[in-house]
């Protein structure tokens, strides 16, 4: 169950005609959810109740899909800036990669003996091969999430809504992170101020002053988490192992100074936020220039990934002194993502961020594992109720947004009929 926010308090925008109705209606809404890692997809079933500040979400289940092998490796392929990719390849990855999808979501529905018609919509972000948030020359801002909604819709009967990231760049935002709204709603304190880290395989950091509006709230990239170390360890591994299990191999080995300097050297973790970053960053390419200087150094492969591992914890530190503790006095962090089932990490992101407490986010009342799967369950619920869900203060973008885009179901004609039947709406 998460927490539910503080009730009681008006919808901005709530004098608009009929808006209110569509805001009291629950939505039993699916998230989606592969990132950067691309080694799952998870999907969260959840009950989304009201808007913004009367926002409450409660899980009602959760399923995990594994990227098959040959799969993921094509779509790492798509992912790296190296690659000469063809657009066959990209077509074929969209309609794939929805398929897992849908699995994943027919999965869930099978776990939990629900019905398929019980649900309102699969709210899916899609696996991002490409996300250059900030445009250079000759090249504008883009981004591409694959996993196409129409094949979803399709084999699971139910709107999706999908696609959330070119309306805000369209807008002048970078993108990402769009969970800081989900963040703001549900986990905002009205007397500490509070970061959430995310550790997936991007990390990224949502500040919440006490007591804060959304216009408070800031968020970006703090750079690389799983990404390089998972990169690092399938080097060394020669593909055997696809993450370092406990943390266990970082544990043994030594950190290298003048490595973990040349890997805090780099620009991105230097430049002020809004900022965002993947794999076009810090991909494969960008891991195996790392191996290399360590082999330069002679340095054994758990030293290698002991160093990167620091890295990680260091670069998140340098982000709280550089961008973070200026603005916001944070208190405490709550970590989610892959990055909780990594000991030695945590532990080196407790011990730099003291004195702020270093919390896991499963102290608020949810799964870690499943944070961002429902920060897409409720963009995507509000999406369908037209309720704009960007931050522009995470995003850089003009103006908050109305995110996504909508694929009708089966069920989309009794879906818009309970949400806006007897309604007036203004369209002006």
């Amino acid at each position: 169950m998460y927490p539910t926010s503080r009730r009681g308090e008006e919808f901005a925008g709530s004098d608009q005609p009929g808006m209110c109705s569509a805001m009291d209606k629950a939505l039993n809404i699916i998230g989606v959810m592969s990132g950067t890692s691309v080694d799952a997809v998870d999907a969260v079933s959840a009950l989304v109740r009201g808007s913004r500040e009367t926002l409450s979400v409660e899980e009602l289940g959760s399923a995990s899909v594994p990227y098959p092998a040959l799969l993921r490796t094509r779509v790492l392929q798509a992912c790296d800036p190296r690659q000469s990719v063809s657009s066959q390849l990209i077509c074929e990855l969209n309609v794939e990669v929805a398929e897992l999808h849908a699995r994943a979501v027919q999965e869930l529905l099978h776990s939990t003996s629900s019905e398929q018609s019980a649900i309102d919509a699969v709210c899916t972000h899609g696996q991002t091969i490409w996300h250059q948030g900030k445009p250079s020359p000759g090249h504008p801002a883009s981004t591409l999430q694959i996993g196409e909604p129409g094949v979803i819709a399709e084999r699971t009967g139910i709107t999706t809504v999908a696609n959330f990231r070119p309306r805000d760049i369209a807008a002048g935002g970078q993108g990402a992170p769009l969970v800081s709204y989900v963040d703001w709603a549900l986990y905002r304190s009205s007397t500490q101020h509070r970061a959430l880290q995310n550790l997936g395989g991007i990390g990224n950091v949502t500040v919440l002053p006490a007591n804060c509006s959304p216009d408070q709230v800031f968020a970006f990239d703090t750079g690389p988490a799983n990404v390089l170390i998972d990169s690092i360890v399938r080097i060394a591994t020669k593909d055997t192992q696809a993450f370092d299990v406990d943390g266990q191999m970082a544990q043994r080995g030594t950190i290298d100074p003048e490595l973990l300097e040349s890997i805090l050297s780099h620009p991105f973790l230097h430049t002020p936020p809004p900022k965002t970053t993947g794999r076009e960053d810090f991909g494969m390419h960008y891991a195996e220039a790392v191996w290399q200087l360590g082999e330069g150094r002679a340095l054994p492969a758990e030293d290698i990934i002991a160093t990167c591992t620091a890295a990680t914890a260091h670069s998140i530190r340098n982000a709280y002194v550089d961008f973070v503790l200026p603005r916001v006095p944070v208190t405490e962090c709550y970590v989610s993502g892959g990055g909780l089932r990594n000991p030695t990490l945590v532990d080196q992101l407790r011990t730099l961020l003291a004195p702020v407490r270093v919390l896991p986010i499963e102290v608020l009342g949810i799964d870690g594992q499943h944070k961002e799967a429902l920060a897409f369950a409720v963009l995507g619920a509000e999406t369908l109720r037209g309720v704009p869900s960007s931050i522009p203060g995470a995003t850089g973008a003009a103006h908050s947004s109305v995110l996504g885009v909508i694929c009708p179901g089966r069920n989309f004609p009794a879906l818009m009929a309970r949400l806006y039947t007897g309604m007036t709406v203004d369209v002006s």
